[in-house]
């Protein structure tokens, strides 16, 4: 694939990794973590990891229910922003703190523009390296690459998951219009972006993010 443009989108500032056991009454967010590896399946100890899946009709309708499908949501990122906006939109106070791994987020993204969405970055191929100056081309052994495939929606189960942990039952219907915007004709997700991994590797908070728009040709 070839690409018409490189962003740098920011830095990493939070990982986390899905807890394997999500059974059970008590509120499961996931972990905080100092580094995240990453395979073509995924993230390495995570609940979502694999190269395939099974498919959910709400994620694609075309598939039948259950059918075996390439895993496309291995990964979770959100950026500050998209993470403050949500807080700011759910009226929480300053003490009622909303961490990005209670959202679902395997990483947070520090913005070097503080008004970004990564969000908006599905389609998109992501590079993230500890070099602060990638301007395209191959990439060292110690990057990661992962392709952005779609604006993760707000789900019911998160919003039962923060009623709990916050001790407010209204979240449990506020928390999906929290994490939509109005754009156009059309409601946007801003609860960060989904993914799958293109080539795997090691994950540091500190690295840097890369956004790269691609031609569509190869």
């Amino acid at each position: 694939m070839n690409y018409k443009t490189i962003t740098r989108i920011g830095t990493i500032a939070g990982l986390y990794n899905s807890p394997n056991d999500l059974s059970g009454d008590v509120p499961r967010f996931n972990v905080p973590v100092a580094s995240l590896r990453f395979d073509i399946g995924g993230i390495i100890g995570s609940t979502y990891h694999g190269v395939t899946t099974s498919s959910k009709p709400f994620r694609n309708p075309l598939i039948p229910e259950g059918t075996l499908v390439r895993n496309t949501r291995q990964w979770l990122a959100i950026s500050q922003a998209e993470l403050d906006t949500i807080h700011q939109r759910l009226c929480l106070s300053k003490e009622e703190t909303l961490e990005a791994r209670m959202l679902g987020a395997n990483m947070l993204i520090e913005p070097d523009q503080g008004d970004t969405f990564l969000s908006r970055f599905h389609g998109y191929s992501l590079v993230i390296s500890p070099d602060g100056n990638y301007q395209g081309g191959p990439v060292g052994n110690d990057a990661v690459v992962l392709e952005g495939y779609a604006g993760a929606m707000p789900c019911k189960q998160t919003g039962k998951k923060l009623a709990k942990h916050l001790g407010d039952e209204t979240l449990k219907t506020r928390f999906k219009p929290a994490a939509l915007i109005q754009e156009g004709e059309r409601k946007q997700p801003i609860r960060g972006l989904v993914g799958s991994v293109l080539k795997g590797g090691k994950v540091q908070r500190g690295q840097f993010l890369y956004a790269l728009k691609p031609t569509g040709f190869e």
